[in-house]
């Protein structure tokens, strides 16, 4: 009878654990993303902002070239083209 009880205390232990562990995650805010369109590019690879500078993005073109994006607005002029 006494080799019983260690497995069904630890069962207990651990239901216990997964239970408060359940618990806690459902009190806690689950953090959202929302993703919007910045423009329309070539073959985008990669996309960052300037430390700092939260008015513009840079977007990564496949083909060379770092497109600017500006408060909502694509720059004519690429900040870097090595397309060639």
């Amino acid at each position: 009878m006494r080799k019983r009880t260690p497995i069904t205390l630890s069962t207990v232990v651990i239901l216990l654990a997964v239970g408060t562990a359940t618990a806690l995650a459902r009190s806690q805010a689950i953090p959202t993303v929302s993703l919007r369109s910045v423009g329309t590019f070539q073959s985008p690879v990669y996309v960052t902002a300037a430390p700092g500078d939260p008015s513009r993005l840079f977007v990564v073109e496949q083909a060379g070239r770092i497109r600017v994006v500006k408060n909502g607005a694509t720059l004519p002029a690429p900040f870097l083209n090595i397309s060639a």
